[in-house]
């Protein structure tokens, strides 16, 4: 197992050397907007920019997971395959860990992945191995023994990253590449996930995946091992909105986890570009933020920068993701959104030539014309300030179009006040993020939700 691992190491590094560079051609036939493309450098690795400029609330991507799972105590309230919560549900005709849907479901998953998993699914929950563990699990059991040794030969000598495009995401190769960080592992931790990876391929083993010769032992085993590795930085969380009957609060609820080929080649920023909601397992992902053509298309991980402090940030990223956040706000060191100014406001220069200075401006300032100091020119700061005052009356109609659950039509007025806001004033401030965090709400009540 080790040993096949070491020669995949070997072919992987050699593909990056020579075909890295490359940028990727139009996707949009897989659910990805066609202003989207993906690029490489050796600080950020592989990530998405802009083809051309990207509007505020653009949808980027629809994407099903290649591989998703459901948390254990889900497992009676979803079915199993889509994620989505059934009222009348259809059992397994074997057990009764799981259910589905639709007869469609429990037979796309008694066909696969659960023909296999239906007798150790309680093992491998009273194991107390992770989601990742399962998955990683699952991303082999949902295809054949036969699929992987006919891949066998093409896995060990490696292949392109553009070969990958025009396969469909069920296909394991546009997973098989993600980011493990290999080189950064202590041999504690390679032992560790060596010891899950001999557990989860021995559970294959008396689920009957292998067939009687068990010649691909080693080899199923070494890519349990690389799941194991790839997962742990490029599975995301699979969740949905649980609203309160009674004091009509929400919050978002974990269920489960999904591998989205797609999705992962995007990096974070502490200051997302876009924000994303699921319906059953699919992911659908909107721009928060107006994305000049060139420009990197970020997501987030976790940790944001009007909630967390820069440290907590940085801790938080370098110790679950394993790299060192270099985004606009952690370079800037943006204040959280209790520490924002609410004594001055932050300006474009808006001068003929182009200029990327921010002028902070006190708010009991009576000047109107305002000098940059890095391009010399006048901004007029009236259109500023009328632009302020429009989205004031903006935002009360926003709301009240919330309130009464006509969530798209108050979608499009958050939209409006962001792009009023976007135009004349640079963030942080706090306007700017309230108006960020309500078309978030907005976009949820579009996913998974339930009422309580």
């Amino acid at each position: 197992m080790i040993k096949m691992l070491q020669k995949q190491e070997d072919q992987i590094a050699k593909f990056k050397r020579l075909n890295l560079k490359n940028k990727t051609e139009d996707v949009s036939k897989f659910g990805l907007n066609n202003s989207v493309e993906f690029d490489y450098n050796p600080i950020e690795g592989r990530f998405a920019k802009a083809r051309k400029d990207i509007k505020l609330g653009e949808e980027i991507l629809v994407e099903n997971p290649h591989c998703a799972m459901l948390l254990e105590k889900f497992s009676k309230s979803h079915c199993q395959q889509c994620f989505k919560r059934s009222a009348a549900p259809l059992p397994c005709k074997n057990c009764s860990n799981v259910i589905f849907c639709s007869v469609e479901c429990r037979d796309k998953a008694t066909s696969t992945y659960h023909r296999f998993e239906c007798g150790i699914l309680k093992l491998l929950w009273n194991s107390g191995s992770s989601i990742n563990c399962h998955m990683a699990l699952r991303i082999m059991s949902q295809k054949s023994l036969k699929y992987f040794r006919e891949m066998q030969n093409q896995l060990m000598d490696g292949f392109k990253f553009e070969d990958t495009l025009n396969l469909p995401y069920t296909d394991y190769r546009k997973v098989f590449n993600l980011v493990r960080h290999e080189h950064l592992r202590s041999d504690t931790n390679f032992f560790q996930y060596t010891v899950m990876a001999y557990f989860l391929t021995l559970c294959l083993k008396i689920s009957s995946f292998f067939d009687e010769a068990d010649n691909e032992f080693n080899y199923i085993g070494g890519l349990v091992l690389r799941n194991l590795q790839f997962l742990q930085f490029n599975t995301h969380e699979v969740y949905e909105l649980v609203e309160s009957r009674s004091d009509k609060s929400s919050k978002t609820v974990f269920i489960g986890g999904g591998i989205y080929p797609t999705l992962a080649l995007f990096n974070h920023s502490c200051n997302p570009d876009i924000v994303r909601y699921y319906k059953g397992n699919a992911v659908h992902v909107h721009s928060v933020s107006n994305i000049k053509s060139g420009g990197t298309i970020s997501e987030n991980y976790g940790p944001i920068y009007s909630q967390n402090p820069i440290d907590d940030r940085k801790a938080a990223l370098n110790d679950q993701y394993w790299f060192e956040c270099n985004c606009k706000p952690c370079e800037e060191n943006w204040p959280t959104y209790d520490n924002m100014k609410t004594d001055e406001i932050r300006f474009r220069c808006d001068g003929d030539s182009p200029c990327n200075n921010v002028l902070t401006i006190p708010s009991d300032c009576n000047a109107f014309m305002i000098k940059c100091i890095a391009c010399g020119q006048f901004t007029n700061i009236l259109k500023g300030l009328k632009a302020i005052q429009d989205t004031d009356l903006l935002d009360k109609t926003a709301k009240r179009l919330y309130d009464e659950g006509a969530y798209s039509e108050s979608y499009r007025k958050y939209l409006e006040i962001l792009k009023l806001l976007d135009e004349v004033m640079a963030p942080p401030f706090r306007d700017y993020c309230n108006c960020q965090q309500s078309l978030k709400e907005c976009l949820l009540q579009n996913g998974n939700k339930i009422k309580m």
